[in-house]
């Protein structure tokens, strides 16, 4: 029988490469000369990103059934997030930048993201024996950790690429920060009051907040705010419904009220604390800034005209004191010393642009 000859050490060499393989710990570059790789990756960022955008929620908030398919949708993108941030990390790890910039910002960015993802699907893993509320909230952390990530990778990816930057949509995250600190700010008048409840007024001033619940729920801001604060509000209802419905009047149930109104107050103060939000700080800051602009050379002892006064309503909640002097009116010497404190002590606490940070969740995500 014949058989073919045996392939020698010295027969030539074939052209044909070895097949690429990846692995999410071992990703395969992306092609070394090719023009159409940086494009490709930052149509697939964008892709990701608007099915991120029809992502809601609270579509799967239910109090009689486990969120399976939610949590199918998060391990999901997650899947596909590492995926582009393997595709990134593989491209710019062998082909330097258009620009010739450095991409290490780029390599830093993704081996974060990939461990807070890890972290993060890990425990929507082994979390199907907790409560609906705690399993919603991890599945919305993952897909807000995935906006974020993706939304960074493809700002800095453009830089260094000299490319167009995406649309910016931090203005409507911004805004709609804004708009949920009002929502904080109002129920929390609404619950604390003038003056501390008593057995006369206590039932008015619950049912009063259970209405500012109710109309906060309701509105569109309600998915932007975080789930264990809507849960905390369905369940604030809740005992205040079975409360006010019950039938006693004694001093034990006006004793129940009040340890109400009393956990409500310690919860809606907790609910200011949305001003740490780096988006509201900058806002903040750079309001109080065309403020201060604006009043600089009017008389100190001259009230501050309402037009100033309105600017400035945008930032309410941020400090007693400017709420004081916003409801009060004031003087501009006293506002300015008020406004400019704030400025001082607001620019002190906003994270340097990611440009100059690297390695660290800082200025990254």
């Amino acid at each position: 029988m014949n058989l073919p000859p045996t392939r020698s050490p010295s027969y030539p060499p074939t052209n044909r490469p070895p097949p690429r393989i990846s692995t999410s710990v071992h990703p395969a570059a992306l092609p070394r000369s090719s023009v159409r790789a940086v494009p490709r990756l930052r149509a697939n960022l964008a892709r990701l990103l608007q099915r991120l955008r029809n992502l809601n929620v609270t579509d799967f908030e239910s109090a009689d059934k486990p969120p399976l398919r939610l949590e199918a949708l998060a391990l999901s993108v997650a899947t596909d997030v590492r995926a582009i941030l393997d595709d990134a990390t593989a491209h710019y790890a062998m082909n330097p930048t258009t620009t010739g910039l450095s991409a290490q910002h780029i390599l830093d960015l993704a081996s974060i993201a990939r461990m807070e993802l890890s972290g993060l699907t890990a425990i929507i893993n082994r979390e199907s024996e907790s409560s609906v509320w705690q399993r919603v909230a991890v599945c919305d952390s993952v897909l807000q950790v995935a906006r974020r990530c993706l939304r960074a990778l493809d700002t800095v990816i453009a830089n260094v690429e000299g490319l167009s930057p995406p649309v910016d949509d931090t203005a409507d995250e911004t805004a709609l920060a804004v708009q949920i600190r009002q929502a904080y700010v109002e129920m929390n008048r609404v619950v604390v009051g003038d003056d501390l409840p008593d057995s006369e007024t206590i039932r008015p001033r619950l049912r009063a907040a259970g209405n500012c619940i109710a109309r906060t729920l309701g509105r569109s801001i309600a998915p932007a705010i975080r789930v264990h604060d809507r849960y905390t509000m369905r369940a604030f209802q809740q005992r205040i419904r079975d409360a006010l419905l019950s039938a006693g009047h004694d001093d034990a149930a006006i004793d129940e009220l009040l340890r109400i109104w009393q956990d409500l107050s310690n919860f809606t103060a907790l609910l200011l604390d949305v001003n740490k939000r780096e988006e509201l700080r900058v806002h903040d800051r750079d309001t109080i800034a065309t403020v201060l602009e604006a009043i600089d050379g009017l008389t100190p002892a001259a009230p501050v005209p309402e037009a100033h006064l309105a600017t400035l309503r945008a930032c309410e909640g941020r400090d007693p004191e400017l709420d004081a002097l916003l409801a009060g009116g004031s003087s501009v010497g006293t506002l300015r010393q008020c406004l400019e404190r704030l400025h001082h002590a607001l620019t002190a606490t906003i994270a340097p642009p990611a440009s100059t940070t690297s390695g660290t969740w800082s200025g990254l995500l």
